[in-house]
Order: C-alpha cells, then structure tokens, then sequence
C-alpha cells in the first residue's frame, strides 16, 4: 500500500528546486497566455507520462504584479508567462489521484508593466528554432532513444514524426547495413540494450553500387536451408554468415 502511495507522488528535480529563488502553490500562478498555446488530449497524456517519470524537472516562469508601490502595502498576482500546458496536465493528474508537491520552483522575469510582460508571453510561445533532423537522428541513435520512445513520450513542433521515421530509420540505418529493419525500425537501438552474450553487432558502410549488390545476394541467402543460427534470430545477419561461410568454403 505504501509503495502505491509512493507511485503517485510527483517528485520535483532537486537540481530545478536549488537553482530557483521563488516558488509558488500551484493556485497562485494566474494563467497569462489566453489560449495562445493548445495541448492536444495525446500530447496532455505524453506530457503527464513525462512528468510522472521524471518528475518535475524545468520550473514556471512568472511575473510578479503588484497593485501598489511596495510589497508591504501591496496585494501580488502571480501571472503565469511560461508553464501553462504543464500546470494543466499537473492539475489533471492531481484530480486523477497524484500528490503534487505544495509549492513549485518558479523563475521571475522582469517586466515594467502588463504590456511588457504580455510581450514576453508571445517570446516564449515563439518557436524560432528548427530541428535538424539528421542532428536529431544521431542525438537519438546515441543516446539509445527509440523512434516508439519518440513518438509515445515526446512532441517536437514541425516534425512530421511518420516522415522522420522512414527518411532516418526505415532508410538510413538499412544504409548502414543494420540487420531486418523493415518493420523493426528500433532494431539498432534495441539490440544493444538486449546485451546478448552470443551476439554482436557490426556496422558497415557500402556504397550504392555495393548496397544493390548486397541486396542481392542478401536475397538469395535468405532462401538458402542454411541461413540459420542457434543463436541469432536475425534473418539478415545470417544470411551474411551464410555467404561468408560459403567463401571461406570455397
């Protein structure tokens, strides 16, 4: 019972705890954005996986309004300037059960008066930067993160994700000779994961004339009552022990 308890705390990162000098309840952050932002129901839940996992790891950004000319005789709103698809899915999984903590790490951002500060809404809705997909694929292969990983765990604006999948997956990891990726496009990723004692896996870089003849006898191989292993369940990687054998036969 108390492990279950335990499952449903949201924990924040002490990291983002030690780095902030303000926090706040959750009930004190006034939203600020209007609905310039949308979160869709599927990306709400990636999000809520997320943060269940990870905890809370990047504080709210804020401003402080004050109706006054100091804080001893002023009343304070707390606006939200960044945070708001985050403090909606915090909300939606207090109400499914979670423990939230009782006061969140926030940043204070500076702003002479509500027009500026809307002003720095708008900067942190802007996306100005754009994902270089082939700088993410290698991120990715890297850091043993899955094209599944990316797609039920996280949401990058702009990218067509099935598109990424088989330019970079589908296509360029077949490029580089990794075994049966069709329909298996975590393979490589996967593979090393599994630390299998009686498998290893080779990389190899063909060029395009090569790669059509690989293909080929690829092919052929696969056919052949020898293109099996005890070991290995890989179909491409022991059609390629299979002609190797083949050679050193003679």
């Amino acid at each position: 019972m108390e492990q279950q308890e335990e499952d449903k705390v949201i924990k924040i990162d002490p990291m983002v705890a030690n780095s902030c000098r303000a926090s706040y309840r959750l009930n004190e952050l006034e939203e600020f954005q209007e609905d310039i932002k949308t979160l869709s129901p599927e990306n709400a839940e990636k999000l809520g996986k997320s943060i269940i996992e990870n905890g809370f790891n990047m504080p709210f950004f804020v401003w402080r309004e004050l109706d006054g000319e100091d804080d001893l005789t002023s009343n304070e709103t707390i606006h939200l300037i960044d945070g708001h698809q985050r403090k909606k899915v915090l909300e939606q999984l207090k109400g499914d059960g979670y423990i939230l903590p009782e006061f969140f790490p926030c940043i204070k951002v500076s702003a002479k008066d509500i027009g500026e500060a809307k002003r720095k809404v708008l900067s942190f809705v802007s996306q100005m930067g754009v994902v270089d997909q082939q700088k993410l694929f290698e991120y990715m292969v890297g850091n043993d993160i899955t094209i599944s990983d990316l797609k039920d765990n996280f949401s990058i604006p702009d990218l067509q994700v099935f598109k990424f999948e088989d330019d970079f997956f589908n296509t360029k990891l077949e490029e580089l000779g990794d075994p049966d990726l069709q329909g298996d496009t975590d393979s490589l990723l996967d593979a090393d994961k599994k630390n299998d004692p009686f498998t290893q896996k080779v990389i190899i870089i063909l060029s395009n004339e090569q790669k059509d003849i690989f293909d080929i006898a690829i092919g052929k191989a696969k056919q052949s009552e020898n293109c099996e292993d005890e070991f290995n369940q890989d179909k491409r990687g022991n059609a390629i022990a299979a002609i190797l054998r083949k050679y050193i036969d003679g």
